[in-house]
């Protein structure tokens, strides 16, 4: 059984994975109780991480299972994959977002999939980006403008979870 944060209903529910957090889970997201999420990079070296603070993310969850919960700055926190809903959770803002029923009429309609190739005008914070990323799997090509840098810089990083 998976824990999905963004389930109705999900509430309590906990996950009854015992599979190993590996260094190959290079993002995973921390889900709070009253389902706040935070997306980390899982790296060796100390981070600060608006609302849980300065602390080495690799280090942390090395001792902790998929599923399993962590505390961290006075918040219970549950260690999940970071899937398309825990990414979109826990993505920066800075642009208004495209939201996740639109974004997936587009790559529906526009029969986005695996290998192909993408030009997006205007990345934002890369909410779109975020469902066209997962859409073109590792080999497709996602190709996007964005003239303003304070826009541009938080959608990569948005991106660079995917």
């Amino acid at each position: 059984m998976k824990h999905c944060a963004s389930c109705p209903g999900s509430e309590g529910v906990k996950s009854e994975s015992t599979q190993p957090l590996v260094m190959s889970d290079p993002v995973v997201a921390l889900v709070a109780e009253d389902g706040r999420t935070w997306t980390v990079n899982v790296e060796d070296k100390d981070v600060k991480i608006k609302g849980l603070g300065v602390f080495n993310p690799a280090q942390l969850l090395s001792e902790h299972t998929l599923g399993s919960t962590v505390t961290l700055a006075s918040k219970r926190l549950t260690i999940l994959p970071a899937g398309l809903p825990e990414l979109r959770k826990g993505m920066l803002r800075r642009a208004q977002t495209i939201g996740d029923k639109d974004a997936g009429i587009l790559v529906s309609r526009l029969g986005i999939g695996r290998d192909d190739a993408v030009l997006e005008a205007g990345l934002g914070s890369a909410g779109l980006g975020l469902h066209i990323a997962r859409s073109l799997g590792p080999s497709g090509h996602h190709i996007t403008v964005e003239p303003r840098q304070e826009h541009a810089s938080v959608g990569l990083h948005n991106l660079e979870l995917a």
